[in-house]
């Protein structure tokens, strides 16, 4: 009863485990063609494959395109959802709006005056549309005529359901909302609509919008970006959320920088900060595009940072978006800019910022020259699963292109004028990064505590050769020389206090790895390799011990059999080639775990054959109850299995096990299946 095979092993990990002074650069974009008119494109994994996918809103077509991730930087061809005739789409998000644990796309239309929401199968389809009717109109999304402005979207009343503050009025006689333009709070349904906007939130004039929590209180608050057409002023307003979706203007400040606001940490203290962008002065380009920081203090209060304008050519900002673009750490800025609008010479790019970590940003760096193709919208995601951020951007050829708003009565019309815009291309630029960068370090059932001899995991980005691709690599026999477990794959390596560590899986976001003998205790560092760049150290806690089940599938049941070597499991996780079924009360199982520290055998470094009883068996508890131990022990390398008999009074249904061993207990949460 002591195991059965290695190959175990394999399974039990498969199933239960789930740098300084870099640039930001990207590899040059592979373009293709999309729908006429792209006017915003939003990511995210719609099938459930943990694969990256986009939607593009096509405004001349009046549909939107979804393409499904292969997961190395390529798409499947698109397939197109027709929305309403009247709906020309500039706005998308990805949010459960229906509240079924699915995706959802949420479509604004411009100059409209309904909320649409494209409910998500879960296989990377959408239903019918699910539409919400307004009594006033919005401005939010691409305008045609300048940057993006948003929406706020989150949920404000606190009862799980998304929300939204828009900002909506009448429509004017020049193509325009601005008679009584006020910000209003929709509240969420639940499946897919939203209830009817009530009173305005008292804040003037709102165009761009965005929720965070900006005073710690755990309830989701806005930052309103309102301008003043008539004196060509603006100010930065916060209003502070009151957990049932009203909100308290707590503070306002004059700013010379609009329409789109883009929230993050920009100086590493944890407290959410604001970057604004559009134009340096505003409804003008003559001064050049714009981009301004603001300081988050905590408390819902900013001070004016950095102001980036000077920086940049003639032209507009069409939005920003933060991140970790050159792997140090740190929330660098990219921007799309549309140089020369309204001119002869009009020019698109995408322009880098790197941050400097205390709030502020190195002078610009040009990453994407599109010539005369503007970025109306880009995204920034992993699209070849190795946790660098890629850039997906639509573009548009719109020299020449006349739209005329100034008959635009109705979002019909609005919907006609935007059938004139040129046909589109998707941009995809793969981050050209060779960095790697550690996120997080865990042992089996997520602790963070490490120990000798011990399974953990490492999550990250750049953590294998950019050449490996999407799915990762496991180690295989040609792996292994004169019975020693390989420290590197394909030239990936992880040292954990200075020694060599014995290489599982590789993949460009996580690592598993068997850590070394080694008797030392405390602070620890553990770094990455990935061939051609290493990381920087990473600090972790090692203790003597660090108990831990693994579980399948990264969830709650502990990988676990019977007696006879049957899986136990409940019999939902049944599947082709494997038959789970519950304990019962009175059967011994086999329970496999690591983290429990050195058998009374000595153990040779490296070798991929351990086996030895422990020195003393650990306490668990199954249910509440302690269990009877038959054996524990390491079986092979850096895996342990527990005999235990189940409790006979273990209740029917799932059952917490708790390890103790060496004054450590196993992290809570492992379940197995009981049943009476």
């Amino acid at each position: 009863m002591l195991g059965k095979t290695f190959q175990f092993v394999g399974l039990v990990l498969w199933c239960a485990l789930a740098a300084m002074g870099q640039t930001i650069s990207f590899q040059k974009p592979l373009s293709s063609a999309v729908g006429q008119g792209p006017l915003a494109i939003a990511a995210g994994d719609f099938n459930g494959d943990g694969k990256t996918d986009l939607a593009i809103a096509n405004g001349a077509t009046q549909s939107i395109s979804v393409l499904l991730g292969k997961g190395d930087g390529t798409f499947q061809p698109a397939r197109n959802y027709s929305l309403p005739s009247y709906c020309a789409p500039n706005y998308l998000a990805v949010g459960d709006f229906k509240k079924d644990g699915k995706p959802d796309l949420l479509v604004l239309c411009l100059l409209g005056d309904t909320i649409i929401v494209l409910p998500g199968v879960g296989d990377g389809t959408f239903g019918p549309p699910v539409i919400t009717q307004l009594s006033l109109n919005t401005i939010s999304g691409d305008l045609l005529e300048g940057p993006m402005i948003p929406p706020a979207i989150a949920d404000f009343n606190g009862d799980g359901i998304p929300d939204l503050v828009l900002p909506l009025g009448n429509l004017n006689s020049s193509g325009g909302v601005d008679s009584g333009l006020a910000a209003y709070w929709l509240e969420g349904v639940g499946d897919g609509t939203f209830k009817p906007a009530a009173q305005p939130l008292g804040v003037a004039a709102p165009f761009a919008m965005v929720a965070a929590d900006f005073n710690g209180d755990g309830k989701p608050d806005l930052a309103i970006l309102t301008i003043d057409t008539n004196a060509d002023a603006a100010n930065l307003v916060i209003a502070l959320g009151q957990g049932d979706g009203t909100f308290r203007v707590a503070n306002s400040y004059p700013v010379s920088v609009g329409y789109d606001i883009t929230v993050g940490d920009v100086n590493g203290d944890g407290i959410p900060d604001i970057v604004l962008s559009g134009a340096a002065s505003l409804f003008g380009t003559c001064c050049g595009a714009g981009v301004a920081v603001y300081i988050g203090k905590g408390d819902g209060r900013f001070t004016a940072g950095q102001d980036l304008s000077s920086t940049l050519s003639n032209g507009i900002v069409f939005s920003t978006s933060l991140g970790d673009f050159a792997g140090m750490g740190r929330q660098d800025m990219l921007a799309a800019v549309w140089s020369g609008q309204g001119t002869s010479d009009t020019t698109g790019s995408l322009v880098a910022f790197p941050a400097k970590g205390d709030g502020t940003f190195g002078s610009p760096v040009t990453v994407a020259s599109l010539g005369g193709a503007i970025p109306f919208a880009f995204a920034a995601a992993d699209f070849n699963g190795d946790g660098r951020p890629d850039l997906a951007f639509a573009t548009m050829v719109v020299a020449g292109t006349n739209i005329d708003f100034s008959s635009v009565t109705t979002t019909a019309q609005a919907a006609q004028a935007a059938e004139s815009l040129p046909p589109g291309a998707l941009e995809i630029a793969l981050n050209a990064g060779d960095w790697a960068e550690i996120h997080g370090v865990s042992v089996s059932g997520g602790g963070t505590n490490l120990a000798q001899n011990a399974w953990i995991e490492i999550y990250g980005a750049g953590l294998a050769p950019a050449s490996l691709g999407a799915g990762g690599l496991i180690w295989s026999a040609p792996d292994f020389v004169a019975g020693q477990m390989p420290t590197q794959l394909q030239g990936a390596s992880v040292s954990v206090n200075g020694k060599p560590a014995y290489t599982y899986f590789i993949s460009g976001t996580q690592v598993n790895v068997l850590t070394p003998l080694d008797s030392a205790t405390g602070p620890i560092a553990v770094t990455v390799d990935n061939g051609s760049a290493a990381s920087a150290p990473f600090m972790a806690h090692m203790q003597t011990v660090s108990p831990g089940f693994l579980r399948f599938n990264g969830g709650t049941y502990i990988a676990a059999e019977h007696a006879h070597y049957g899986l136990l499991g409940p019999a939902s996780m049944s599947g082709p080639g494997a038959t789970f079924t519950p304990a019962a009360p009175g059967e011994t199982i086999l329970l496999f775990g690591d983290g429990f520290g050195l058998p009374v055998s000595t153990l040779t470094a490296g070798s991929e054959y351990q086996t030895g009883p422990l020195p003393t068996w650990p306490q668990v508890t199954i249910g509440g109850t302690t269990a009877t131990v038959q054996f524990a022990g390491v079986i092979s390398p850096g895996l342990y299995q527990i005999n235990v008999v189940v409790p006979t009074n273990a209740a029917n249904g799932d059952n917490q096990v708790i390890a103790t061993y060496g004054g450590a207990s196993s992290p809570a949460g492992a379940m197995i299946p009981v049943s009476r």
